[in-house]
């Protein structure tokens, strides 16, 4: 967010409806790394958030990001689908071996 941080615009990427985000873990799997790190969940403040996300109107009128045309939890969804394309499904999923939990 270049009104906080207006030396950043350099490394500003406009998310392209969840398009820039495929591309960084496409570029991360093709590392075939052990993990994958998610560093990111609300730094609204950079930008960077991946959190649920709903359309909103600040003081001034100036309107806050959301992730439209996308649906408020596109960022969630694309996370989980990605990861399991990185790394295969979950043992904790809902009805997986370890769905209960570790230990």
């Amino acid at each position: 967010d270049t009104r906080i941080r207006p030396w950043n615009a350099r490394a500003t990427r406009r998310r392209r409806a969840g398009a820039y985000y495929r591309a960084a873990w496409a570029a991360a799997r093709a590392a075939r790394p052990a993990m994958v790190g998610v560093t990111s969940f609300n730094e609204w403040g950079e930008g960077t958030q991946v959190e649920a996300a709903v359309p909103h109107a600040r003081p001034g009128g100036r309107r806050g990001a959301d992730y439209m045309p996308g649906h408020p939890e596109l960022y969630l969804d694309l996370t989980a689908e990605l990861r399991v394309a990185a790394v295969g499904p979950s043992p904790y999923a809902a009805g997986g071996p370890g769905a209960e939990g570790p230990g």
